[in-house]
């Protein structure tokens, strides 16, 4: 059985499944399900690790969905939101990058893995299919065909796109309500 690490960028898949909704026009309230994507996208592996890397205000009112996600066994990396302020006004970042590039790396040394499954299209991640396989492991990028950046798409590979998957088995919808306190929370608001 092939033993598979798992690293989500929140952000980033997040953005890449909305947008995919839109173009298809799925309810706005539809949500991706981290859970049950990746029980999906590692069927048939043995999971050694799964990280997610979500840029949110940490607090009480965070707890609940951190606790969801460590309950299913994720490591859950946070880091609070910048607010950056540009020509066209504030802009939130949530970047995690360099965390998950060393989480990575510190997975391949620790070895014990066959596979590094990476869920984001980002190019920042585009040097890094090339030294996993060089630690003779196997690459596996999770976007979505409108949002993976040229050069991950163009790396030699596995590629899942979620507008391959059945959409009602990684999602879930989001009430009106649910929505608002959920986006309350990640801002600090709740």
């Amino acid at each position: 059985m092939k033993r598979v690490a798992v690293f989500i960028d929140l952000a980033n898949i997040s953005s890449a499944f909305q947008n995919m909704a839109r173009e298809m026009n799925l309810s706005r309230q539809m949500r991706l399900d981290i859970i049950k994507m990746t029980k999906l996208i590692t069927i048939g592996s043995e999971i050694i690790e799964k990280n997610v890397y979500i840029g949110m205000v940490n607090g009480p009112a965070q707890n609940s969905f951190k606790k969801r996600l460590e309950y299913d066994g994720f490591k859950v990396i946070t880091k609070e939101p910048k607010t950056i302020q540009t020509s066209r006004g504030p802009v939130i970042k949530n970047n995690l990058d360099c965390e998950i590039t060393f989480d990575i790396a510190s997975r391949i040394w620790r070895n014990g893995c066959d596979e590094i499954i990476l869920c984001s299209g980002d190019s920042d991640f585009a040097f890094l299919p090339e030294k996993i396989r060089e630690s003779g492991k196997d690459f596996t990028v999770v976007s979505s065909r409108n949002s993976i950046s040229r050069e991950l798409f163009n790396e030699p590979g596995r590629r899942i796109f979620i507008e391959d998957l059945p959409i009602d088995e990684i999602t879930f919808l989001q009430t009106q309500d649910e929505e608002v306190s959920f986006l309350n929370k990640l801002t600090g608001r709740d």
